[in-house]
């Protein structure tokens, strides 16, 4: 039982005077982070602290050297998180080398770049597929936790790798294909379900499963797929709902690294 969310989402009260407590009693230093007339976060003495202003300087020194053709996308800032989306299509012959030619005609390769120091902290590079514009996380992410010495040159690190990280999540990704799923159906809505896809769009999402696969054949690539409409459904209808939309993500990416034989079996097939 994670006691943080449960007081977080409860007695809030209560939570207040716990924090309070754990502070009282602890050694050494604390690191508080308060924006916009809150308190976001609080951290111990170990946290790494690491500005937006040096990550985009570290990111932006990075792609001028490696690889000079890419094109910003987006950005998004709150007092939770940071989110850059770089597309790297001039390259898609280095960064898609792995993937199967069907997953290579309709997309393009990209790269998220995340910075959180609530919840999970830590900076993430996720390697993505642009989909016509809507950008959906592959199978693997880089995680640079916002702790121990040095974190902006394990953060330079991180980009040097980037290409070996599109080299695992698509040889990740490419095993889907050859996945054999028994309860095509049930299995996608266990998955949407398991991992927090909203309703709406996971309704979609079915609707055209049963549309492209009545035969009833199909491997996990074809429910990794599936999963991929859902969002691109999200982002289409919440596009200015970026907690939304990175919720939603994190549903693909999970759903590449699913362990399917526990959940290929009968079950509901509506949501």
């Amino acid at each position: 039982m994670n006691c943080y969310e449960l007081l977080r989402k409860n007695n809030r009260g209560s939570l207040k005077e716990v924090l309070n407590l754990i502070l009282a009693e602890r050694k050494g230093t604390t690191r508080i982070k308060f924006s916009h007339e809150k308190i976001r976060a609080v951290h111990s003495g170990r946290y790494a602290a690491i500005s937006n202003e040096e990550l985009l300087e570290i990111m932006d020194e990075y792609m001028a050297q490696n690889w000079p053709n890419h094109e910003f996308i987006s950005a998004y800032v709150s007092h939770e998180l940071m989110q850059v989306v770089i597309d790297l299509s001039a390259y898609k012959r280095q960064f898609f080398r792995k993937l199967p030619p069907e997953l290579c005609r309709g997309y393009a390769p990209a790269v998220v770049m995340i910075s959180s120091d609530v919840a999970e902290s830590a900076v993430r590079l996720i390697p993505a597929f642009n989909m016509g514009g809507v950008i959906a996380p592959m199978a693997k992410e880089v995680a640079i936790p916002h702790i121990g010495d040095n974190i902006e040159d394990r953060v330079r690190n991180a980009f040097t790798a980037l290409l070996a990280y599109f080299d695992d999540a698509a040889t990740d990704i490419s095993k889907l294909s050859t996945i054999p799923i028994n309860y095509g159906k049930a299995t996608l809505v266990r998955v949407l379900t398991k991992y927090g896809m909203p309703k709406e769009e996971s309704r979609e999402a079915l609707a055209a499963y049963d549309m492209w696969h009545a035969s009833g054949n199909v491997t996990a690539m074809d429910i990794y797929l599936s999963v991929c409409e859902a969002y691109a459904a999200v982002v289409r209808n919440h596009a200015q709902d970026a907690k939304k939309i990175f919720t939603a993500a994190d549903c693909v990416a999970r759903c590449a690294r699913t362990l399917w034989n526990t959940v290929d079996m009968p079950g509901k097939e509506d949501m």
